[in-house]
């Protein structure tokens, strides 16, 4: 146990851990054997230390005894060469006899023989070191011959039968052995270099046909089954293309490398294989068949050893004249199989680039890198149409019986694919996070969250009239207002369309987000906006166009403008209507908890989160040039036009503009109006939750104080103090009697107060920007719910009539006021309004007028009816100012409009242009309401242009513009004053 207990807790080191986990006799023990393991180390590293040393000392006892040896050797060698010339100085010279030796002619045979074999040992010798040489200089086609050189020498040694000792060399020479040995490893070598240097496209086609060339003598194989090798050798040349990385330089690189591979081999197969049309016997000679003669017929392979190597004039005359022998004729390729292969061959590469560059291009999120892919492509295929020499299609036509564009086939799908899922994801992020912004932002309003920039949102009235630095820019208030564009026109311009901060702020957000797309798309779509790139680009065009022959690949950046800008304006539409869509559903939603929310603060946050929404449709009309250009393809003029080269290009076009062009501008320009009316109509709708739900609180609280008022107090308190009027009358007697009467002067206090709350919500909403209908529509449903409010009035009154207890009859003190407001309510909310829905306000008017002229005694309503007239007159006109949001909106609009045209063609004033569909706050004002222009252009500043050219062009643009209608205003106009000049009640009530 201890020993176990010993052994296993080696490794505890914490003494702590130690003294908790183990009793004294343990650690004891286990100290024990911690200091027995520490003495075995020291053991173990002095027996190591020992041995090393040991070691050591037989190494230098070894290097002692080599060198004694060597000197033993060299002294040896020394007396031999000693004895060598004393025996030469001892040999006889004898007369008339040569000095050299007499040899038979069998001792020269024996010693050519064995000149020949050492000689052939030696070449044996030298070859490994020329073909290392060879390899390492990918000459593969002369290592191949030197190894075929080496295996024939080898073989002739080991078949040598000219003399009896020839079947003894290998055991005379154990080294051949040993060095065909090590040469039969170059073998496999050179296959495995030939092998990757068919792979390589960059290479020149007569290195290429060396490889093949070795290959073909190594393996003893055919052209065809060469030409079979070298496809499947660029096929998978192309798959290994597709294994690097995912940044955007690789990417590039193997785009360029696909767009250089494809073409480069079918070049090289035209000027490696083909051999014409004609028989197998008198083809046209390629370079492969080219290369084997020039191998198979040249004997020189010894003849370039060495210079002056002493044992080349004993190599035998088969080793001199040795040259490589195919096993089989080299038989041409047919053309048809040629062609056949050929395009299988394309047909396997199409399918591997279309599903790898795919994936490849997967990793590149922005158009501006797919251009410089793209253009990084068109330099390679331009450089490949310099090296064909402008003979592309003929190689085509021999190679695959058509032509081949590698652009159009290979890269431009995908590239096109790719740009169009490019601006999908890029809109619809810009939509989805338009969607979170506007979600946020309503349920801030809603929660109270103290937004500072959302506290405008509930209070439009707030923003407009507080001023700020940014109002009115230097030196605005001296330029004439046709004159200015909208971006120098300050905060004031954004102030007078109701567009709070937090709009301005998402608007311009995605207006950024929406530009840097254009100007992405841009960049694949058109040239460089470098002006020297353009014009690099155009003269090579021009260049290009000089050359009468044809040239390989050349391709037009604009070719795909039609179908990118046609996906751009398809998805845009479909982007907008799905922000439209959640729009309106949070609308509809809204509407509905609109309807269910008692308090009254609470309901008056969400109709302000909703006008939020709208407010944002309408301002994205107004802010964001950049939608216009992403629904249409030409957009507005904001000054970025397009490339220079894009410009030059085209305006050679402008003359030969066909009707379909026009068709088209007038479809996309019915594009954006439909696209601004469903942004319009997104604004109106939320605009009639607020005219609902305004009108209908507001009538509720009047409807309580009107029929819930019982008793004098609560009369007194909503009745306002009558005026005296001194009226003369004639007695019977005939004397002229002096009396006071008391009339209704002002409406009553609630009715002041509904009018008021009215004017107020209306401005609080930035209601001078609603459009006219709006307002009219909530001052009619306003109007209606007053006048219902007063029917029911009517109808619990005239109970007492009829004998109802619970009902208490009018007075004829209380029907003069209400006699009063009512004709003031019809003066204020219904007015001369000539539709159908204004005539039936006034008819029941009408109705309701006469019932309650019935509770007042005729001969008193003769008497005071023509001072509650004068009285009713000198009120309407004193409200109008205070009251002017819902004041005539009718006829004071017109008549501010038409002062408006009237004058903007003369004067040059440079009063803020403001929509004439808006309502005037202050109808009594000089206030301009000509058409300002539709956009605001965020993208570059406008120079204000010069008077002669801006205010002309733009006054008879108005005059124009307004000539159409010229005749019913005047009608509007004239009607107007003639009522000006009557009562605006009617007759003698």
């Amino acid at each position: 146990m201890a020993a176990t207990t010993k052994i296993s807790d080696m490794s505890v080191t914490d003494p702590i851990t130690i003294f908790e986990k183990y009793t004294i006799d343990e650690v004891r023990n286990l100290e024990k054997g911690i200091r027995a393991e520490i003495e075995k180390k020291k053991e173990d590293l002095r027996q190591m230390v020992g041995e090393r040393y040991r070691d050591l000392i037989e190494a230098a006892d070894t290097i002692k005894d080599m060198k004694k040896s060597a000197e033993q050797v060299v002294q040896s060698i020394r007396s031999m060469q000693a004895r060598c010339e004393l025996l030469a100085q001892q040999v006889p010279q004898g007369k008339g006899r040569s000095a050299k030796f007499f040899k038979p002619p069998q001792r020269v045979y024996k010693e050519s023989h064995f000149y020949a074999v050492a000689a052939q040992i030696k070449l044996l010798l030298d070859i490994p070191e020329k073909i290392w040489a060879t390899v390492d200089a990918a000459d593969y086609l002369r290592a191949t011959q030197l190894y075929l050189l080496a295996r024939h020498i080898h073989t002739g040694l080991h078949l040598d039968s000219t003399s009896p000792q020839s079947a003894h060399i290998l055991a005379h020479f154990p080294v051949l052995s040993r060095q065909w040995s090590a040469i039969s490893q170059f073998k496999p070598a050179i296959l495995q270099g030939c092998r990757q240097m068919l792979s390589d496209a960059s290479v020149s086609q007569q290195v290429t046909t060396d490889c093949l060339c070795a290959i073909l003598l190594l393996e003893d194989s055919t052209p065809r089954q060469m030409f079979a090798e070298f496809l499947l050798a660029r096929a998978a040349a192309i798959r290994r293309l597709f294994s690097g990385g995912h940044q955007v330089a690789s990417i590039r690189s193997l785009v360029c490398d696909v767009a250089t591979l494809v073409p480069t081999t079918t070049r090289q197969i035209r000027s490696i294989f083909y051999s014409g049309e004609a028989d197998d016997a008198a083809g046209e000679p390629n370079l492969l068949l080219a290369t084997l003669a020039r191998v198979t017929d040249s004997d020189q392979l010894v003849s370039g050893w060495s210079a002056g190597a002493p044992f080349l004039k004993h190599l035998p005359a088969s080793v001199t004249d040795f040259r490589p022998v195919l096993r089989a004729p080299a038989a041409r390729i047919k053309p048809g199989y040629l062609q056949q292969s050929c395009q299988q061959w394309i047909n396997a590469c199409l399918q591997d680039v279309r599903g790898s560059v795919a994936g490849q291009l997967a990793h590149v999120d922005t158009v501006r890198a797919l251009a410089g892919m793209r253009d990084a492509a068109w330099q390679a295929l331009r450089r490949e149409s310099s090296a064909c020499g402008g003979g592309w299609e003929a190689t085509c036509a021999d190679v695959l019986a058509r032509c081949l564009d590698v652009w159009a086939e290979f890269l431009r799908p995908l590239f096109l694919a790719r740009v169009q899922e490019i601006i999908k994801c890029t809109l619809e992020t810009i939509i989805d996070s338009v969607q979170h912004t506007l979600s946020a932002a309503q349920r801030d309003i809603t929660e109270r969250t103290g937004d500072k920039l959302l506290e405008f949102e509930t209070n439009v009235l707030r923003y407009v009239w507080t001023e700020s630095a940014g109002d009115m820019p230097a030196n605005v208030g001296w330029q004439a207002a046709l004159s200015r564009s909208d971006r120098n026109s300050g905060a004031l311009l954004m102030k007078s369309k109701a567009l709070t901060p937090f709009v301005q702020k998402v608007c311009q957000q995605m207006e950024q987000q929406l530009q840097q797309l254009l100007v992405d798309v841009n960049s694949y779509l058109t040239a460089d906006d470098s002006t020297e790139r353009a014009r690099e680009k155009l003269a090579l065009y021009k260049e290009e166009a000089e050359k009468e022959a044809p040239s390989l690949q050349r391709f037009d950046e604009t070719e795909d403008a039609d179908s990118v800008m046609s996906h751009q304006q398809a998805v845009c539409r479909e982007c907008l209507s799905r922000l439209l869509d959640h729009i309106n559903e949070e609308l509809e939603r809204g509407g509905q908890e609109l309807s269910l929310t008692e308090s009254r603060c609470g309901s008056y946050r969400k109709i302000s989160s909703l006008l939020l929404l709208g407010r944002f449709c309408t301002g994205l009309a107004e802010l964001s040039p950049s939608l216009q250009q992403c629904l249409t393809k030409a957009g507005p003029r904001t000054g970025h036009e397009g490339s220079p080269l894009l410009r030059i290009l085209s305006t050679s076009k402008l003359q030969s503009k066909s009707k379909d062009e026009e068709e088209q501008q007038q479809q996309e320009e019915e594009v954006w109006q439909h696209s601004r009316a469903a942004l319009t109509d997104t604004w109106l709708r939320a605009c009639r939750l607020w005219a609902d739900h305004t009108a209908a609180a507001l009538v509720a609280t009047l409807r309580s104080s009107l029929l819930d008022a019982r008793g004098a107090p609560a009369l007194l308190r909503q009745t306002p103090v009558w005026e005296n009027i001194e009226i003369q009358e004639e007695a019977e007697e005939g004397e002229t009697v002096s009396s006071i009467i008391r009339v209704p002067a002002q409406a009553s206090w609630y009715i002041h107060t509904l009018l008021s709350d009215l004017c107020m919500q209306i401005n609080q909403v930035g209601g001078h920007a609603f459009n006219r209908s709006v307002l009219q529509e909530v001052v009619r449903k306003t109007a209606d719910g007053v006048i219902a409010a007063y029917e029911r009035l009517r109808d619990v009154r005239g109970g007492a009539s009829k004998g109802d207890a619970a009902a208490t009859r009018l007075s004829q003190t209380r029907a003069l006021q209400l006699l009063f407001d009512i004709r003031f309510v019809s003066s204020i909310l219904v007015g001369r309004d000539d539709s159908e829905v204004g005539k039936a306000l006034s008819e029941r008017v009408e109705r309701l007028t006469d019932e309650v002229e019935s509770h007042i005694d005729p001969f008193d309503l003769d008497v005071f009816a023509p001072h509650i007239r004068n009285n009713l007159s000198r009120h309407v006109q004193r409200c109008q100012v205070m009251l002017g949001a819902v004041t005539g909106l009718d006829r004071l609009g017109l008549y501010a409009s038409t002062r408006a045209l009237s004058s903007g063609g003369q004067e040059q004033h440079n009063v803020l242009l403001l929509s004439a569909s808006a309502g005037v706050r202050f109808p009594l004002l000089p206030v301009s309401s000509q058409h300002p222009p539709p956009l605001i252009d965020y993208l570059t500043p406008q120079s204000p242009l010069a008077k002669s050219q801006s205010v002309p062009s733009m006054v008879d643009s108005v005059d124009d513009a307004s000539s159409t209608d010229s005749q019913s205003i005047h009608r509007s106009a004239t009607s107007f004053f003639e009522a000006m000049s009557t009562s605006w009640f009617g007759g003698g009530r």
